[in-house]
C-alpha cells in the first residue's frame, strides 16, 4: 500500500519537472538541442543534477526577478 502513494508522488514530481522544464525552455528561448537534453535528463537517474550544474545561475535569478517585478521584466539573461 505505501508503494502506491510513493508511486503517485513520484509520478506527480516527474510531470511537474517536465512541465517546468518546458516552461523554462520557452521562457529562456533556448535552442532545441538544450531543451531536448533537459527533457532526456528527466529520464536518466541523477542526470538532472548534471543539467542543474550546466544551467547558468543568472538565468534562474532572472526568472525569479521577472515574476516579482514588472519593471525588471525586461532584463535579458
Amino acid at each position: 500500500m505505501p508503494n502506491k502513494y510513493v508511486g503517485y508522488a513520484h509520478g506527480a514530481l516527474f510531470i511537474t519537472y517536465v512541465i517546468l522544464a518546458v516552461v523554462l525552455w520557452m521562457e529562456q528561448k533556448w535552442s532545441i538541442k538544450k531543451g531536448i537534453i533537459i527533457l532526456i535528463a528527466s529520464l536518466l537517474p541523477f542526470a538532472t543534477f548534471y543539467v542543474e550544474k550546466k544551467i547558468p545561475k543568472r538565468c534562474l535569478c532572472c526568472l525569479s526577478v521577472r515574476s516579482s517585478s514588472t519593471k525588471l521584466s525586461k532584463m535579458s539573461c
